[in-house]
């Protein structure tokens, strides 16, 4: 289904259309039998249902529900003036107008539930490794234009307070707990937000890329090298860098800053909007399931370290064993350089080699260095886990079974035991 509802006339057109013949003083409703009941001439009708017309289009678009009680009494004006269902062939044409404008009514509503829907199923519909919780709102924006993270449209927890007033604060606007009128109120207030001239905010800032911006950060692979647009890809050391991966395996690749959001900045400057950009793991998708995501480190087109680490999708182990096999599957060679750095966060995989927990790890999670080569091979079962720790151990102990075989993990990064790649927490 189309994203046009149709668009409601205008009380000026309408009462053209309607308005009765010179001669006819007034015309009761034909549903109306109870010749005892008194009848509202026909001109009073009218006029009321202008004024529903006029109260319509002077509705915010993104008060959904209560467009649609209006949309509700003009059905209902409608059948009291003409009578219930489609006009007559005989059917005065004033009449007729009525009775189209109650069955255009009764279809609109219909399209926009149908709309809601299929932005529930896209927005809920999701794989192992995708948005979840408040982050799911991003999937709302429009990609190619600057939209918002999900802590600026809604609250991510309840010990928000102190964080800036989201999207919904704003509007004066809470969510109703049914999802489909939900995501298309949120739609629709996202674009009355994004054309109100508001353009200086900063949370206008989310990058979510329409596919031209994504295919200028795809990474490609010869048995040596890394390529970004036909040249070897070198990381910048200063920055953050991030990638995420399609379902089908297909990397791109970005620096937070230097990149993302210097490109980025520049072209939501011209649209109007002076604010930073802010680049995270899901602008890349636009939101959609990925593989994997996390950093990476690249230097002179070779793949020093991959990882893991990203806050919002979260992947496991078994989505890096996944996407370093992707790299390997499309004829890279990792040789001796290349490193599968997992951050094994909650310590669900590795259990027995946990750190003592700290303020920026809480839950005793550890870091380790795999060879990719090795890692693509074995993944969880990889042989003498603690020899590639990269952080001290508490108390090692011999491993459960179940340990190597189940988990849920967070994120991390690094190149083998040396030089590290850089960490994102939270993109």
């Amino acid at each position: 289904m189309g994203k046009f509802t149709g668009t409601l006339t205008t009380s000026a057109k309408f009462r053209m259309e309607a308005s009765l013949p010179t001669k006819k003083k007034k015309i009761f409703s034909r549903s109306k039998k109870d010749k005892g009941k008194e009848k509202k001439e026909y001109n009073d009708y009218l006029e009321d249902i202008c004024q529903l017309i006029d109260r319509y289009h002077s509705t915010p678009k993104y008060l959904v529900m209560q467009r649609q009680e209006i949309l509700m009494e003009i059905i209902t004006a409608c059948s009291s003036c003409a009578g219930p269902g489609l006009a007559d062939r005989d059917d005065p044409l004033h009449i007729k107008a009525i009775k189209a404008l109650g069955y255009f009514c009764i279809g609109k509503i219909q399209r926009e539930q149908a709309r809601a829907e299929t932005i529930e199923k896209l927005v809920n519909t999701t794989g192992p490794r995708g948005l979840r919780g408040a982050f799911r709102f991003e999937k709302l924006n429009k990609p190619g234009l600057p939209g918002m993270r999900g802590d600026d449209l809604t609250k991510l927890t309840g010990d928000d307070a102190l964080m800036e007033e989201t999207l919904l604060q704003e509007y004066g606007i809470e969510l109703t707990g049914n999802d489909g009128q939900d995501y298309y109120m949120l739609k629709k207030l996202i674009k009355e937000a994004r054309g109100t001239g508001n353009a200086g905010v900063s949370k206008w800032g989310l990058i979510y890329m329409d596919q031209d911006q994504r295919n200028r950060y795809k990474l490609s692979f010869t048995t040596n090298q890394v390529l970004r647009n036909g040249n070897p890809y070198t990381t910048v050391d200063r920055d953050e860098n991030i990638y995420a991966a399609s379902p089908a395996g297909t990397i791109f690749a970005c620096s937070v800053i230097d990149e993302g959001r210097k490109d980025f900045t520049a072209i939501y400057e011209r649209m109007g909007f002076n604010t930073g950009a802010f680049m995270h793991h899901t602008s890349f998708l636009s939101g959609a399931d990925v593989l994997c995501a996390g950093t990476l480190v690249v230097n002179a087109g070779r793949l020093l370290s991959i990882t893991n680490m990203s806050g919002h999708y979260k992947p496991d182990i078994n989505n890096l064993q996944g996407i370093c096999a992707a790299i390997i599957g499309a004829g890279y060679d990792p040789r001796t350089d290349g490193f599968a750095s997992f951050w094994d966060f909650d310590g669900d995989i590795f259990p027995h080699l946990k750190t003592t927990p700290s303020r920026g790890n809480p839950t005793g999670g550890n870091l380790f260095d795999f060879p990719l080569a090795e890692f693509v091979r074995d993944g969880h079962m990889i042989s003498n886990p603690a020899s590639y720790a990269q952080h001290p151990i508490v108390a090692p102990v011999a491993a459960p079974a179940s340990t190597w075989v189940t988990g849920t993990v967070g994120a991390g990064s690094g190149k083998g035991k040396g030089k590290r790649g850089n960490f994102l927490r939270g993109g």
